[in-house]
Formats: C-alpha cells, structure tokens, sequence
C-alpha cells in the first residue's frame, strides 16, 4: 500500500514499480478526507529472493514524487517431498515438508488420509521451517502439510502407493511329526521380480507360488516337523523397480516360547516348550554369570532376566580382588598385633 497526499484540485495518478513482479490489481480508497492510498497486489515470478516494491504519485504540471522503496523477500513455497512414492506395507515412510516463515505468527500439522498428526520441526531458521513425518503405511495414503498464516491457510500433499506383503499365514497344526504350509500374500500392483524365504539366515526357494492378477502367493511347505524345523521364517519379495519387501513369521508349538539371541552363548534350540525352563551354553573362554537364572516359558511367554555370558577374565579379576583385599585384611592384623606388643613392651620399659 502506498498512502499520498491528495489535492482536491489537483489529479493524482498512481504508478507501481514491481522490479520483476507481475501487477495483478491496483485500487484506490480514502483513509481521510485529504489522504488517498494505493494498494496494489502483485504475485511473485518463479525466481526466489529480494524483490524492490515502490510506488509513484504523478500530480501533473505539478510534478511526480516517489515512495520509498518496500523490498519483498521471495520465499519457496509450502512444498512437501519423499525419497520415492512406492513405501512397503507396514513400513515407515519419511516426509519432510518445507514451510515458509513469511510471518512470526505460524502454525502447522500433518494429515494422513485426513487424520491429524503432529509433526517433527527438524531444523528451523529466518525464512523457513522444515518439518519431518514419520508414519507407517499400511495402505495407499495421500500426506498433505497444513500451515496457518495468521487466519489464512495453505496446504501441500503427495501420493504414497503402498505395495509388498499384505499377510502371512500358517495353514495347519504345528507340532512335531505334522505338516503344515506357510503362506505370503504379495499385493499384485507392483511388477514382483521374485520371491523367496529364509529359515533363520539361510536362503531357500519357495515349495509353490500360486499367482492371479490381484496377487501372488509364496508358499513354503513344512512336512513331518522336527524340533530343528522351528523358528523364525522370513518371506522377502524383490522388485524391479523399487527397494524389497520382507516380513517375519515365528513357527513354534503351541504355547511355547521363541528363544532369543544370547551374545557370546547359545540355548542349543530355538524354542522353549510350554512349562518349561532353560539356561544357555556359553562359548569359551565366556561362562555363565553367576547370578543368572534359567528363562522359563508360561502359555508363550518368557519370564526372567536374560542370562549373561561373562569373560573368565572377569572371574579371575574378581577372584584376585578377593585375594588382595583379604592379604590387606591379614596385614593390617598383624600391624595392629605389632603395635599391641610393641605398646605393652614400651610400657614394662617405663614402669621400670
């Protein structure tokens, strides 16, 4: 806005100077009865930065006078951006949105599928904010970043198209001496290059991959179970076009009890049946903590502290530790003993 004297005698005519911008309108009303104002709206070119905004005031034969100089700071627009539009099933996808700080007074939130999340302010400064989400997908979902400028509101959205496994499933009874199928249902709208599980960490090819325009199914058949064939399976579908796609599905008898890693040891199995209780080997020159108690397993759940597997070094640093504080112990009794003697000695001496 550019505010002039105003001459009813004389006729003004306002000229704007938008260094770069576009004019887009130029109106003209009284503030009292001898004070007009210009206000002129301008929309901002493609290029970023400063920008030098000033008005002139033509009063004919009686010359011009210009205002001074308003300078604009041109910022990046409300924008939002991923790493890729494709995010697995059940993964985290990372947006990060941009906000301008065109005013002190703003505000923002995040929406998935138009429910409100807040989100994480990663860095901040003069001129903008940036924001980062952190959200789990579970199906094609459209993000938008809202931003409140005093009372006025801008929004940015992207598309996420969720793809990769939709469910695993065990088909049959696990126990030992049966048979059972494993199923992974991989969603169909992304071209799936292959499939294929692993058994702990080693690598095999499925039984059977049963496929339909919808969807493909990897199939890894489990016959005449034994002890050794339970454990964790882990159904990995790759693409062409975009990052791999794994989910994990835990073969274990009713009730019991999957068992965890043991750093420097091992349970020896990688189950606990129902009702009972275990403690690991520990590899050498490691053993088994002292105070550690064996796990036991309760209608599939563990219970007790997971035991530790300790260097010897550890002991014998303990065992000398004793052994020097109890030669301490034993030194400073004889010193006591020597100073006793010695006392009572110097006494007959002065008695005498």
């Amino acid at each position: 806005a550019c505010e002039f004297y105003d001459y009813p005698e004389i006729e003004a005519t306002v000229t704007w100077f938008t260094d770069s911008l576009v004019l887009l309108e130029n109106t003209l009303s009284y503030t009292d009865e001898n004070t007009a104002r210009s206000t002129a709206k301008v929309m901002t070119a493609d290029v970023l930065g400063y920008f030098d905004v000033f008005c002139t005031v033509d009063y004919g034969s009686h010359g011009s006078v210009p205002s001074p100089e308003a300078r604009l700071n041109v910022l990046q627009a409300l924008t939002v951006s991923t790493a890729t539009p494709h995010v697995g099933i059940g993964s985290v996808a990372e947006i990060t949105g941009v906000i301008p700080r065109v005013s002190d007074d703003v505000s923002f939130f995040w929406t998935v599928n138009d429910a409100h999340i807040l989100g994480h302010v990663s860095a901040i400064n003069e001129t903008y904010i940036t924001s980062t989400l952190k959200w789990p997908i579970n199906d094609n979902s459209i993000v938008t970043l809202v931003a409140f400028y005093s009372s006025e509101l801008f929004e940015a959205s992207l598309s996420l198209t969720a793809y990769g496994i939709e469910s695993m499933a065990i088909n049959g009874v696990v126990l030992t001496g049966s048979s059972a199928d494993l199923s992974c249902t991989i969603d169909g709208g992304a071209p799936l290059l292959e499939t294929y599980w692993y058994f702990e960490y080693h690598k095999i090819s499925p039984s059977r991959i049963l496929t339909s325009d919808e969807q493909t199914t990897s199939v890894m058949s489990l016959v005449d179970m034994e002890s050794c064939d339970f454990g964790h399976y882990t159904c990995v579908a790759k693409y062409t076009d975009r990052p791999l796609v794994f989910q994990r599905i835990t073969v274990v008898p009713s009730g019991a009890c999957i068992l965890p890693p043991i750093p420097n040891g091992a349970f020896g199995t990688g189950f606990l049946n129902n009702l009972e209780s275990i403690t690991p080997e520990c590899f050498a020159p490691h053993f088994l903590h002292p105070e550690a108690a064996p796990l036991k397993c309760m209608d599939g759940v563990l219970s007790g502290e997971l035991p530790l597997c300790v260097k010897e070094t550890t002991q014998d640093s303990l065992m000398m530790r004793i052994v020097i504080m109890c030669a301490c112990v034993v030194m400073a009794c004889i010193f006591l003993i020597s100073a006793v003697v010695f006392y009572k000695k110097q006494s007959r001496v002065s008695s005498t």
